[in-house]
């Protein structure tokens, strides 16, 4: 991650025709676009930019910016970062499963109650983050449609929605067996298979 700045000086002498810090914003980036570049982070006046908050710098004058300060990454560099969240996401619902399958084995069936909404809440940030990650994997070259690593993770893509639905249709059924057949022998496997392949894959 790189990180540059610009007094209220040095903006008005290198950024003499931009006319609102949204303007300023968008011609960096494209010039670190052309760079394979990203901006990741943008400060006004030592205050990070929400996203939520980005469309004021458009009506934001440069004339009242004391200090800019934004963090660059390589798009490499930002996929990979993304991956390693992925990873993560996934160790912490592992945890989640085997505390989930703990109290079903054990029939706490009222007690696996909150942790069995927590997991169905972290398979749906899961796919949300995989389809995100999958785009910016195939935009930046990364994966490749007719690669190895792009049919193992079709074949997992196609595995997971199903098994949620199956999961979930078991939960309202109140089939305890079922339910705990497709934690343990069928999830399970899948959010394994996920981390085994983003980690051998992608991260270096």
């Amino acid at each position: 991650m790189e990180e540059l700045s610009w007094k209220k000086s040095q903006i008005t002498k290198e950024f003499f025709d931009q006319d609102s810090v949204g303007d300023l914003i968008l011609h960096l980036e494209k010039i670190y676009w052309k760079q394979n570049k990203v901006i990741c982070g943008v400060f006004v006046n030592n205050k990070y930019i929400e996203e939520s908050e980005e469309d004021l710098l458009k009506s934001t004058n440069l004339d009242s910016v004391e200090c800019l300060k934004i963090l660059v990454s390589s798009v490499s560099g930002l996929v990979q970062e993304n991956i390693n969240t992925i990873v993560q996401r996934i160790e912490e619902l592992e945890v989640v499963l085997h505390d989930l399958l703990s109290y079903r084995k054990r029939g706490e069936y009222q007690e696996s109650e909150k942790l069995m909404v927590e997991l169905v809440s972290f398979m749906h940030s899961l796919i949300e983050n995989i389809n995100v990650l999958k785009a910016a994997l195939i935009n930046n070259g990364f994966l490749l449609h007719e690669s190895e690593t792009n049919m193992q993770w079709e074949k997992l893509e196609n595995l997971l929605t199903p098994t949620i639905m199956e999961l979930l249709d078991a939960y309202e059924a109140k089939d305890h067996v079922l339910l705990n057949d497709i934690l343990e022998y069928d999830l399970l496997d899948i959010i394994i298979s996920w981390k085994r392949l983003l980690v051998e894959a992608f991260i270096k």
